[in-house]
C-alpha cells in the first residue's frame, strides 16, 4: 500500500512538473508524424522526467537532431539523428510514443527558440541572458554497461588492464 501510494505522489509530481513549465511557455502543440511508434537504432540521448516543450526544444537546438520519441507516460525523450536512408525497419510500434521529425519547424519563430542556429553539429544552441544565443560543445554520456567501443591499450607488465575510450 505504501508503495502504490508513493508511486502516485511521484506521479503527480512529474505532472505539475509539466503542466508548470507548460503553463510558463504557454500553449504548445505540435503535430507528431507518427503515432504510437518510435524510431530505432539512431539514438543521440535519452532524457527522463520532461516535457514534451523540452523534449522539442532539446532537439531543435541540436543541427544534428533530425527528429526525436516522446512518450507522455513515461515522460521519456529520445532524441535521433539522421540515418544515411529511413526503411520502414527503423521504425517500432510501441503504445504510448510519438515520433516527431524537426526539420520542418525549423526557422519557424513560433517553434524555433534558437533561431537562424549558428551550431555545427556536436554543439547546442544555448540562450543568454540579453537575448543572444551562444554554442556550446555538447558531452557525450558514455553507458557505464556497454563496452563494445572500449579499446584496450597493450601495456605490459602490469596486472590490470587499461582501456581507452574512443572520441
Amino acid at each position: 500500500m505504501l508503495f502504490i501510494f508513493g508511486r502516485l505522489l511521484l506521479l503527480l509530481g512529474n505532472l505539475l512538473l509539466v503542466s508548470t513549465e507548460q503553463y510558463k511557455s504557454g500553449i504548445f502543440r505540435i503535430n507528431p508524424d507518427r503515432l504510437d511508434t518510435k524510431f530505432d537504432r539512431y539514438r543521440i540521448s535519452t532524457f527522463e522526467n520532461i516535457s514534451p516543450r523540452m523534449c522539442f526544444d532539446k532537439c531543435i537546438r541540436r543541427p544534428r537532431c533530425h527528429s526525436y520519441n516522446y512518450n507522455r507516460h513515461l515522460l521519456r525523450c529520445e532524441l535521433n539523428y539522421q540515418p544515411p536512408y529511413v526503411s520502414s525497419s527503423d521504425f517500432l510500434n510501441e503504445v504510448g510514443f510519438i515520433y516527431v521529425e524537426v526539420g520542418h519547424y525549423r526557422g519557424d519563430p513560433l517553434y524555433d527558440t534558437c533561431l537562424g542556429n549558428p551550431c555545427k553539429p556536436g554543439e547546442i544552441c544555448e540562450g543568454t541572458n540579453d537575448g543572444g544565443v551562444v554554442c556550446v560543445k555538447e558531452y557525450e554520456v558514455i553507458d557505464e554497461d556497454d563496452c563494445t567501443n572500449l579499446k584496450k591499450l597493450n601495456i605490459r607488465k602490469r596486472k590490470w588492464s587499461l582501456y581507452n575510450i574512443p572520441r
